[in-house]
C-alpha cells in the first residue's frame, strides 16, 4: 500500500496573513511540504508566524525558489 504525499505551491505570495493562513491548512491537511515561488511575503515574517502559529515547522521548512 502506498502513501499519497501533498506539497503546496505558492506563487508570488505578497500578504503574510494569506502566508501563514495557507501554512496552517496544510499543517491540517498533512502537506508534507510548502514551496514559495517568488515570494513577496516571507515565511519567517511575525504576521505569518502568528497567523501560522501551529504551522511553523512547515513554514520554516518552506522552500523558496525563483521560478
Amino acid at each position: 500500500m502506498s502513501t499519497a504525499r501533498a506539497e503546496v505551491v505558492l506563487v508570488g505570495t505578497a500578504n503574510p496573513e494569506n502566508l501563514g493562513g495557507v501554512a496552517r491548512l496544510c499543517a491540517n491537511f498533512a502537506v508534507e511540504r510548502l514551496w514559495l515561488v517568488a515570494p513577496r511575503a516571507r515565511a519567517d515574517d511575525p504576521r505569518a508566524l502568528v497567523v501560522g502559529r501551529m504551522a511553523q515547522p512547515l513554514l520554516a521548512g518552506a522552500r523558496v525558489v525563483a521560478t
